[in-house]
């Protein structure tokens, strides 16, 4: 039997942020890294908004509110705090994946 373990799913309770999971999960620790600076600029009020998506979806953030969209089309608002603090912990928790994968 041929099969591939990959890193960890990111799984939101709201069943329309699957394309957001999805996007994340895609991420590597870099573009993850970036995101997260450019949050802490953004919290820092070194500049006023941002965003990121690398296929189907957007995530445009500001100070307060990211905004999700896919193929173009809105999907819903988040806390941008929230997002923040669930890419940190994802952050988190794909280092120390990415650590034990490397050492096996």
């Amino acid at each position: 039997m041929d099969y591939k373990i990959t890193k960890p799913a990111l799984i939101f309770d709201d069943q329309r942020l699957y394309v957001l999971a999805a996007e994340i999960c895609n991420l590597s620790l870099n573009q993850l890294k970036s995101i997260l600076e450019d949050f802490e600029n953004i919290f820092k009020k070194k500049y006023t908004s941002s965003s990121f998506g690398y296929h189907t979806s957007l995530v445009s953030f500001d100070e307060n509110v990211s905004s999700v969209e896919y193929h173009d089309e809105f999907i819903m608002e988040l806390n941008s705090k929230e997002l923040y603090d669930v890419l940190i912990d994802w952050y988190d928790k794909y280092s120390k994946w990415e650590l034990i994968m490397n050492q096996s």
